[in-house]
């Protein structure tokens, strides 16, 4: 199989939660009113019938399909951290930390970020503001989890922290994206395998830029409203016990070849 491989672009989510290491070009959102009822022809999932939370997931949704970017992996499953890709012959490693199944308890204050001018890193605020400061551009809040399931190297923790993409600043949208968030109920996450946030190393960063914050739904299904239509294939009819099945295993290295030209073969 083959893909190419594209930089993410300036209002790409992936490069916007980079912005809490580095920086970033702020997010462009389309409307945040409606439901996205169904991801895909495939999916059965369905999203909680919550006002806030139809808008918290539309704004993810919106800015994540903003931009454009491939990713090695091609399903939920394959980010289990007993999953190891090699790229080029290079040492076998997995793409995700880890991936937990929770509850969300609490949404506290992350960080706000602004852009300067220019479009580069504004040095003389260090990028990062206050959470509620409304020049802030983008966000970054803490959802607090309680942990269910926990596919993960060593013992599951009580609670485990994550940084959730907040589009709006501080006010009638933002605010309600934040309300949102702590209203989503059950949740599925997988970590991303490298980034950490420079202000506070004990979040945890989440992949795909942020788009893998999911949602479970009443009947168990499992949805990822910010990869839209894609998150059918991406789920690919895995549910929570599939994943507990997938831990017990071993799989085989999926090997990667990527040419000059940034096209990727699976081997």
């Amino acid at each position: 199989m083959k893909t190419r491989l594209s930089i993410v672009s300036a209002g790409a989510l992936s490069a916007l939660l980079l912005a809490g290491c580095g920086t970033s070009s702020p997010p462009t959102t389309a409307g945040t009113s409606g439901e996205v009822r169904q991801l895909g022809p495939e999916s059965d999932y369905q999203v909680q019938d919550n006002k806030d939370a139809q808008i918290y997931w539309r704004s993810l949704k919106d800015v994540a399909s903003s931009g454009s970017a491939l990713w090695f992996s091609e399903d939920l499953v394959e980010h289990l951290p007993n999953q190891l890709f090699s790229i080029n012959g290079k040492n076998p490693v997995p793409i995700s930390t880890g991936v937990v199944v929770g509850r969300v308890v609490k949404v506290t204050p992350g960080h706000g970020f602004v852009e300067s001018p220019d479009g580069k890193e504004d040095e003389d605020r260090n990028d990062a503001v206050g959470f509620d400061d409304p020049n802030s551009i983008w966000r970054i809040a803490r959802v607090h989890i309680e942990v269910d399931q926990w596919f993960a190297q060593g013992p599951a923790p009580k609670t485990v922290v994550v940084g959730g993409f907040v589009a709006h600043p501080a006010g009638e949208i933002g605010d309600a994206e934040v309300r949102g968030l702590a209203e989503l109920g059950e949740v599925i996450v997988a970590f991303d395998e490298y980034r950490t946030f420079d202000w506070d190393k004990d979040v945890r960063v989440v992949a795909r830029g942020g788009a893998l914050l999911g949602d479970v739904d009443e009947a168990g299904e499992i949805g990822f409203p910010a990869l839209g239509e894609d998150s059918a294939s991406f789920v690919n009819g895995v549910r929570v016990a599939d994943l507990r099945e997938a831990w017990s295993r071993k799989p085989a290295t999926i090997r990667i070849s990527v040419d000059d030209n940034l096209i990727a073969t699976r081997e």
